[in-house]
């Protein structure tokens, strides 16, 4: 598990970016983080958080690793900073803009589904 605090105004300023960005660390998507550490054979999954807690953010990368993974623990979490570093220097991969697009599609679909069933209720 890796832990890091975030400012409190970017998490208020920018909540939904960040879901969209913990989601896709996860996700199976070409650029992923998780797609990095299971083409590896490091990563079994991972399970980003976004926890507030008295006005501190947290953010927490929580990876189940394999039997490989454990056994290369070092190089897992330098491999994991070095991806959030270059995320940093790059900025997200066309492939990561397209695959939080459609998420972003998805969840205000799901949002109006319920707001139509919640009406008719």
């Amino acid at each position: 598990k890796l832990i890091f605090e975030l400012d409190s105004k970017v998490r208020e300023e920018h909540s939904e970016v960040l879901e969209n960005i913990l989601g896709y660390l996860s996700h199976e998507a070409p650029g992923s983080l998780y797609a990095y550490l299971s083409q590896k054979g490091w990563a079994e999954q991972i399970n980003p958080q976004m926890v507030v807690l008295n006005n501190q953010t947290l953010i927490t990368l929580n990876v189940e690793l394999s039997k490989k993974g454990a056994k290369n623990r070092a190089e897992v979490v330098e491999a994991i900073l070095g991806y959030l570093r270059k995320v940093e220097r790059e900025g997200i991969s066309p492939d990561a803009w397209e695959h939080l697009r459609d998420r972003a599609v998805e969840l205000h679909e799901a949002n109006l589904e319920d707001s139509e069933t919640a009406a008719y209720s």
